[in-house]
């Protein structure tokens, strides 16, 4: 049986998603070899879940107070604020859209610091999160007040129409 080959982001602290609970921050490696915990090769199905982001463990899209990682075991305490609005980003490492809205999500959280809170959830590390909120594409943004669902976005969106809707939500949930 072949193992399927995964890419992890470098500078990422990764969760094992087995019971161990070890914490790995991938580095870039030069020979390119399988990642290994609990004395086995991670492939999909034992994937490492991405864990809260970390000073000194991010890429550099993500150099921003502003972005948080959220993985099953820890998305209802992390979109759970009753002080801000939040925006979850459901991607994936292979979405290339994904990767060109970054730095505009990044943008808008600046935009709104104290306001709005980014959340980013990899749904092929999480799957039950986004089976949960019934998201069968990404990118796809959800926005949540206090734990509930307030408003939702789906595919690539343009500034000015993801502004649009963060301002009627925080005049809304306000």
């Amino acid at each position: 049986m072949e193992t399927e080959q995964i890419t992890y982001k470098a500078g990422l602290t990764y969760i094992c998603a087995q019971s161990c609970g070890t914490q790995i921050t991938v580095d870039a490696f030069a020979d390119g070899g399988p990642i290994t915990c609990c004395g086995q090769p991670v492939r999909r199905g034992r994937v490492l879940a991405i864990a809260p982001r970390q000073v000194g463990t991010v890429t550099p899209h993500e150099l921003t107070p502003y972005r948080l990682y959220a993985s099953e075991g820890d998305f209802d305490d992390v979109v759970n604020q009753p002080d801000r609005l939040v925006m979850v980003e459901f991607t994936a490492p292979w979405c290339g859209a994904c990767k060109a809205m970054d730095p505009l999500l990044d943008e808008v959280a600046a935009q709104y610091a104290g306001q709005l809170q980014l959340v980013e959830l990899d749904v092929d590390a999480s799957p039950a999160i986004p089976e949960r909120f019934k998201i069968r594409s990404v990118p796809c943004l959800l926005f949540m007040s206090r734990g509930r669902v307030v408003g939702e976005l789906f595919g690539q969106v343009r500034k000015g129409k993801l502004t649009e809707e963060v301002q009627r939500l925080l005049a809304e949930t306000g």
